[in-house]
């Protein structure tokens, strides 16, 4: 998914934007109340030593949500991130072909 090819690379990070963005987002949601666990999931921050409460104010992820957004806008998907559509109806995140 993120290997190969620098314009591979970018083209799946644009396909798979809207569920980026999703996961990235679901930061905001509290824990209970998740329909999917938030990129990166909680086992991995503990992992690299990050508490919860950091990541979530963390400029690592809001420039990670600027930059899946700014892919959503370039692929014109806003319509995958309306109020309403669930996480799995989003466009699966298969491979690119180069």
């Amino acid at each position: 998914f993120l290997s190969g090819p620098t314009r591979r690379v970018a083209a799946a990070l644009r396909h798979c934007a809207p569920r980026l963005l999703r996961r990235l987002s679901a930061w905001d949601v509290p824990d209970g109340e998740r329909s999917h666990s938030p990129m990166p999931p909680v086992a991995a921050l503990g992992g690299h030593g990050i508490e919860v409460e950091d990541w979530q104010r963390s400029a690592d992820l809001a420039r990670l949500r600027q930059y899946a957004a700014r892919q959503v806008a370039a692929a014109d998907q806003a319509g995958w991130l309306a109020d309403g559509i669930d996480y799995d109806a989003l466009p699966p995140c298969l491979p690119v072909a180069d």
